[in-house]
């Protein structure tokens, strides 16, 4: 259904309206919900889509964002098929300063562990965004199967906007960047890695790899040893670690 002319520019001056008060007040609640509304009226569903996401991020528990976010679902689905969640513009993430139950009021225990952390930090991604930062990860992989390493960086580093909690992205993209020698973007990214797994072997593998091709090799032997205590058996590290040893003598 077209909006009236007449219709359409009020719903058009109320968005610009809206993105002004939020290039002043970033997060406002208020002006994204208007500024959905005003996106919605004006069948720019994807927008929308996108501003009552952001406010979910900042209260999930307000009514109208969560009936909107239903809505424009349904729109999607409707106008840009099954895979709509892939056409959708970035959604920001919402700091956690912005988040309403993260307030100082809400806010008794200051010290948490990490993987208690990291849970609730799970938690509050939403699962759209867990969704199609999976699928771009498995397109990455695929990227990765053809050779075509740094687009699959690219792809990597989208899904990462979306999710920055996946280990395994992390050390997928610590891959391509060994094979294109930036070993310090690969030390960097297995270093996120194991910040979220402990246990990612591949991780250590490729930090281990990205360190000897550094010449850092004492920081590519202890990666190693940690690997070799998870995998005592693991046949390519103790191949590396031979040659990381000659390098040490």
């Amino acid at each position: 259904m077209v909006c009236p002319s007449g219709h359409h520019s009020v719903e058009t001056h109320r968005s610009i309206k809206a993105t002004r008060a939020l290039a002043l007040v970033p997060f406002s609640m208020k002006s994204l919900l208007r500024r959905a509304s005003a996106y919605e009226a004006l069948e720019k569903y994807p927008l929308a889509y996108v501003d009552y996401k952001v406010v979910l991020q900042i209260d999930d528990s307000v009514t109208s964002a969560l009936e909107g976010v239903n809505r424009m679902t349904r729109a999607l689905m409707d106008s840009l098929g099954p895979e709509w969640r892939l056409k959708l513009p970035s959604i920001p993430l919402v700091p956690v300063s912005a988040q309403k139950r993260w307030g100082s009021e809400n806010h008794k225990e200051t010290a948490k562990s990490k993987s208690k952390e990291t849970t609730s930090v799970k938690s509050r991604v939403p699962s759209g965004d867990v969704e199609r930062a999976r699928v771009l990860k498995e397109e990455g992989n695929e990227l990765v199967k053809k050779g075509n390493h740094k687009k699959a960086i690219e792809k990597y580093s989208e899904s990462l906007s979306f999710s920055n909690l996946e280990s395994t992205t992390y050390s997928n993209r610590a891959l391509c960047y060994l094979v294109l020698k930036q070993y310090k973007e690969a030390v960097r990214d297995c270093t996120e890695a194991l910040k979220l797994d402990g246990k990612n072997v591949k991780a250590f593998y490729r930090r281990a790899q990205a360190y000897k091709a550094l010449k850092d090799y004492k920081s590519s032997f202890a990666d190693i040893n940690s690997l070799l205590k998870i995998e005592p058996r693991n046949g390519p590290a103790q191949k590396l670690q031979q040659e990381v040893n000659q390098s040490l003598k």
